[in-house]
Formats: C-alpha cells, structure tokens, sequence
C-alpha cells in the first residue's frame, strides 16, 4: 500500500489500483459504437464512485449527469446494475480497510 503525507503531516493510505480496478470487466466484444461509449463513460463513473462512494460525487468527478446515471441505473444498461453494486462493494472493503486498521 503507498503511503503518501498530507500538508498536516497526517499518513494517507491509499489502496493499490489493482484492489480498486478489480470490479472492471473487458469490454463486450459485441457492442455497437454507441454502447461502447456508453460502456466507456460508465467505467469513468464507476471508478470515481468506487473511491468516492457517493453517486453525487462520482458523477461530478467523472463528469456524467445524475440523471444519466439514473437512467442506465433504472434501464439496467448494460447490467449497469450489478457493476455498480461491484463498484460499491469495492468501496465499502477500501473503508473496512482503513477502519480495521486504526
């Protein structure tokens, strides 16, 4: 784990990329160009919510609008669902890190 320093001299743990980009599939050989990007700009979004742990703050950080997110929510596009469930899971594990270590 990288340990990195804050102005106030506090140690910031920070999980490894791997631990946090594990939850990504590749990318369905199958999709048209459209559901490509969608599929794109879906993994942007579940990567911030998968740090941030707020799909406020996620979208915001990935630049996608919460309405956006509701309706591949809502639709389940491209099992938008379950990925997102797996992005929230990894969240909730990176928390129980930081909290079972102090």
């Amino acid at each position: 784990m990288k340990r990195k320093v804050s102005k106030k001299g506090r140690v910031i743990d920070h999980p490894p990329l791997e631990a946090v980009t594990s939850f990504f599939e590749p990318t369905p050989p199958d999709l048209a160009i459209a559901e490509m990007v969608t599929w794109a700009k879906q993994n942007k979004f579940l990567l911030a919510f998968s740090l941030l742990g707020t799909v406020t703050h996620a979208c915001h950080s990935a630049g996608v609008h919460f309405d956006t997110v509701k309706k591949w929510h809502n639709n389940d596009t491209l099992d938008f669902r379950r990925r997102k469930t797996n992005a929230f899971d990894c969240f909730g594990d990176c928390v129980e890190r930081v909290l079972y270590k102090n």
